[in-house]
């Protein structure tokens, strides 16, 4: 009778308690971890890969070298253009005497992600209802700001000192304006109007600059004009940053600038002092900060998963103790068994992977706004973690299969 015992049924007998319904609880557990943290680390990964191409992002402009500061005039003495105009141009003019420095004013700072918009109408072109006049944003700046920012004057001319409230109104359009509005033709010379409001004058187009990322990194640039602040007639808008470029870094101090201004006027705050560096880096904060949390997220997800995938191993491997013993004793090699564990790890493992793609293709659909020249579902991203968790799993698989391999058929014959 002992003859006709089946080697089968000896090798399953001391493996029962694997098969049961807690060691499946464990491995579903396993896979769900493994799961999670491979949706985390695409979402990590796809948010990384978007915010290093967004920092490779030619804003449009100098960067370097230019600082910004914030001064608002008080309504009670800078109530009309004319004083405005004034203390603007003595704070220029204080600045530009300094030895090797250029300094312009815009009343919106590019990267700031604030301007006005226009609905606006073209001379000579017909007229459209209200709802469907063409958009621009309009920038109200002073002194050779193109220069002192380094965006390229394309065509015509820039705005001057000349350009005043006694002169014909002038702007100059930007690259996005000239290729969607005026696409093939000279648009030096046309003329254009804010829509709906009547006594406004024809703003003549002298000149066409390079596009600037004004909104974000993220965003393309919109069509926009640039006009003087002398010419604005917007009485309410008693704000501007002035940008600074000295020609060698430390040439002058903040100190130095701000005194150039209390020198027009004592009274006026200087305020929201930074380099354009800054400017830039606080607005890739929140992509950043994005990237970075869940970035943190998949690390700890990953560990705990790569945890619990190693406790499950080292739970099946103290369980078949005696059936590993066995086919020992009967001749499995060492590679044999070590094969045997591994298969079972690596199962759990690319089980999980097959939830985490899952799962991660609906995910990172919501991450489409987030993300700059990156696909929601890129293959590089999704191919490249998945096998990272795969040799994560293996790592945390070798620990107890080595151990497996170490078991003393002797002992696992005498075991429970």
């Amino acid at each position: 009778q002992a003859t006709r015992i089946e080697i089968n049924s000896v090798l399953t007998a001391g493996g029962r308690s694997v098969t049961s319904a807690r060691s499946s609880f464990r491995s579903i557990l396993v896979v769900a971890e493994l799961g999670l943290a491979l949706a985390l680390l695409i979402g990590a990964g796809l948010l990384g890969k978007a915010f290093w191409r967004l920092t490779s992002v030619a804003p449009g402009f100098a960067v370097d070298r230019v600082l910004t500061m914030r001064v608002e005039l008080p309504e009670a003495r800078y109530r009309t253009i004319e004083p405005q105009t004034r203390f603007r141009e003595q704070v220029l003019e204080n600045m530009n005497n300094l030895p090797g420095v250029e300094a312009a004013l815009i009343s919106e700072l590019p990267l700031g992600g604030n301007a006005i918009n226009h609905n606006f109408v073209i001379e000579g072109r017909p007229a459209l209802t209200i709802g469907e006049e063409p958009e621009l944003y309009s920038r109200t700046i002073a002194g050779d700001y193109f220069r002192v920012m380094g965006i390229p004057l394309l065509r015509g001319r820039a705005l001057t000192r000349s350009d005043r409230a006694n002169a014909p109104t002038v702007g100059v359009i930007n690259l996005s304006m000239a290729q969607k509005y005026f696409a093939g033709a000279n648009p030096i010379g046309a003329r254009i109007r804010w829509a709906r409001e009547e006594g406004v004058e024809w703003i003549t187009i002298v000149g066409v600059v390079g596009n600037v990322r004004h909104f974000s990194l993220a965003a393309a640039e919109e069509p926009a004009i640039y006009t003087a602040f002398a010419q604005s007639g917007q009485e309410w808008k008693r704000w501007s940053d002035i940008v600074v470029r000295p020609a060698a870094p430390g040439l002058t101090s903040v100190a130095h600038l701000k005194t150039m201004v209390w020198k027009v006027d004592p009274l006026i705050p200087v305020t929201n002092i930074r380099p354009m560096s800054e400017v830039m880096a606080v607005s890739l904060a929140e992509q950043r900060f994005n990237t970075l949390v869940l970035g943190i997220f998949a690390s700890v997800a990953l560990l705990l998963a790569t945890v619990g995938l190693y406790g499950v191993l080292a739970f099946i491997v103290a369980q078949r103790t005696r059936e590993i013993g066995i086919r020992m004793a009967l001749g499995a090699a060492a590679g044999d068994v070590l094969r045997l564990v591994l298969g079972q790890g690596l199962t759990l493992a690319f089980a999980g992977v097959g939830a985490g793609i899952c799962l991660s293709l609906l995910v990172t659909r919501t991450l489409s706004g987030l993300l700059y020249g990156v696909s929601p579902t890129d293959p590089a991203t999704f191919l490249g973690l998945a096998a990272l968790l795969i040799a994560v799993a293996l790592a945390a698989c070798l620990v107890p299969a080595r151990r497996a391999t170490k078991v003393d058929p002797m002992v696992a014959l005498r075991y429970e």
